[in-house]
């Protein structure tokens, strides 16, 4: 029994510190683990797994509050997305918790495993694509004759081709350069506190994961859906009120002829639009298959177009966001053991070092952001792996078939917990 909760253990960190360079968390991995490995019970093992994945992005988070983009002066997370997608995915949960406790669970197996492995596919593609990219980049040659040029100088021809540059519209455009190298934008960090503190009031209202309302709302009741719909138009406005900051800065820069990188997005109303679906896209399915939204949110944001490390850290936002609500409250229905807790907690701070100051510390050694992809292709491939063989085998003891009409039978949401 020791011999497999160390094997377990170092199972455990693994995850973690793949997990936690890739931004996607890693619970796909450790719930499995833990209910296979250490006997616990399911609600025993999200919240363990949520404390352990919390602990270890709440120091990635710190390591990463004043770490820069690779080729901006600005903070390596990108707080304009995900002042979009986080407030959009929170609605879409929602919405796939009632999925996911009406749909038979071995179809939400399958259909997880199928877009798990899909995104792993896309994400080793797109690392495919990157590492061709960095390939070309290293057999490029030095240009000797490119001066260095400082921002003074270059305002004029950069920032606007034509024309000149009012004294004013310089003004702005530093103003707005040193806005946006501000480790941590005031406004939406505020909204993110208060969109935390709607999600644990809506959660202490409603009840989670099997868990009982704390206040003696009975599911399905009119304080239930007024909570639901309250919460949603919360996320709505929080939604609209980033949504009209950012277009506003994006249509100011526009006028002022500041130039887009490639990688930058052009936050137009339909641009915003589409990040709010994917974000809403994103939220259903990872409360369909309660998994971390960082685990769908990370790829997607690897196929727009956005920096590996970027995307790391904004999807270590998300996952440090979703986690920090579910330990809070399953620590406090006293759904986790505190000797485990101890002993794994070490292991996940452990591990998250490791995972900041070594793999990230060699990827930024040999200019080589692509085996942040690659990481986190494997880590969704292993956890599609993993989750699906772990829910067939406990339908299997439970039913002593995987094709039990009990198992492949839809349930009514308002009976469901």
């Amino acid at each position: 029994m020791v011999l497999v909760q160390i094997t377990g253990a170092l199972l455990i960190a693994a995850a973690i510190t793949f997990g936690n360079a890739a931004g996607v968390g890693g619970a796909g991995i450790i719930v499995p683990v833990l209910l296979l490995m250490y006997s616990l019970e399911m609600l025993q093992a999200s919240a363990l797994s949520n404390f352990l994945i919390f602990i270890g992005f709440a120091l990635r988070y710190y390591f990463n509050y004043k770490e820069r983009h690779p080729k901006k002066n600005k903070p390596v997370i990108d707080y304009d997305t995900a002042s979009i997608m986080l407030p959009a995915s929170l609605f879409g949960t929602k919405f796939g918790v009632i999925v996911h406790d009406m749909f038979p669970r071995p179809a939400l197996f399958l259909l997880l495993s199928v877009t798990l492995l899909y995104l792993s596919y896309c994400s080793y593609m797109r690392g495919n694509k990157l590492a061709e990219s960095e390939l070309q980049q290293r057999l490029k040659p030095v240009s000797k004759a490119a001066p260095m040029i400082s921002l003074e100088r270059m305002s004029d021809d950069e920032f606007v081709p034509a024309g000149r540059v009012s004294v004013l519209e310089k003004q702005r455009i530093f103003e707005i350069e040193e806005q946006e190298a501000r480790p941590l934008p005031p406004k939406k960090a505020f909204l993110i506190l208060v969109l935390f503190a709607c999600m644990m009031i809506s959660i202490i209202i409603e009840g989670s994961k099997g868990l009982p309302s704390l206040v003696g709302i009975g599911l399905c009741s009119t304080g239930y859906w007024l909570s639901f719909i309250l919460f949603i138009m919360i996320c709505v406005v929080i939604v609209a009120i980033n949504a009209h900051d950012i277009n506003a800065l994006a249509t100011e820069k526009r006028l002022l002829g500041i130039k887009l990188t490639a990688d930058d997005v052009d936050w137009t109303w339909p641009k915003i639009v589409q990040y709010s679906a994917y974000g809403v896209f994103a939220g259903i399915l990872s409360a369909i298959f309660g998994i971390g939204g960082g685990m769908i949110l990370s790829p997607v944001l690897v196929q727009l177009g956005m920096e590996p490390e970027v995307v790391s850290a904004t999807g270590g936002l998300f996952v440090l966001f979703t986690t920090a609500s579910s330990t809070a409250i399953l620590m406090y229905e006293g759904h986790w053991i505190v000797s485990y807790g101890l002993i794994l907690g070490t292991v996940s701070i452990l591990s998250s070092v490791l995972s900041i100051w070594v793999v990230s510390g060699l990827i930024k050694k040999y200019g080589r952001p692509s085996i942040i992809v690659y990481i986190m292709a494997v880590v969704i491939a292993v956890s599609a792996v993993v989750l699906t063989s772990a829910g067939f085998y406990q339908d299997y003891v439970e039913y002593g078939t995987i094709f039990s009409a009990a198992a492949w039978s839809f349930h009514n949401f308002c009976k469901a917990k």
